[in-house]
């Protein structure tokens, strides 16, 4: 990481396949001292990539619940509203009837009723 800006400086023209080259050639020539602290670097950076990632699945997770359970609660809603399209008569103006709670015991009595006397 150091020394990509010093290969550009020597190197004005210098592919990227030529930079990995010289790059991994200094890499080799590091003492192990040097190396082991890239070594530590590298080893902080993979505790914090795996913390990231399981807060990453744990929210997607919990998005995918949440998408789930619209769908889930969008299908009923509309089983409900298939029902009341099919009703003998215009269902709207049925004592109780709220679209948005669904059936009350008032309405369906209230249609009970009505379907009874017919």
């Amino acid at each position: 990481m150091d020394e990509r800006p010093k290969i550009q400086k020597e190197f004005k023209d210098i592919t990227f396949a030529e930079m990995g080259k010289k790059l991994g050639e200094r890499w080799r020539g590091l003492d192990p001292e040097e190396k082991k602290k890239y070594d530590i670097m590298a080893s902080k950076d993979r505790g914090r990539l795996q913390t990231e990632l399981k807060a990453y699945k744990e929210s997607q997770s919990r998005q995918m619940k949440a998408r789930k359970a619209q769908a889930d609660g969008d299908t009923q809603q509309q089983q409900k509203q298939q029902q009341l399209e099919y009703a003998p008569q215009p269902v709207a103006d049925v004592n109780g009837y709220k679209p948005e709670y669904g059936y009350s015991e008032e309405f369906c009595s209230d249609l009970i009723k009505r379907l009874s006397d017919d």
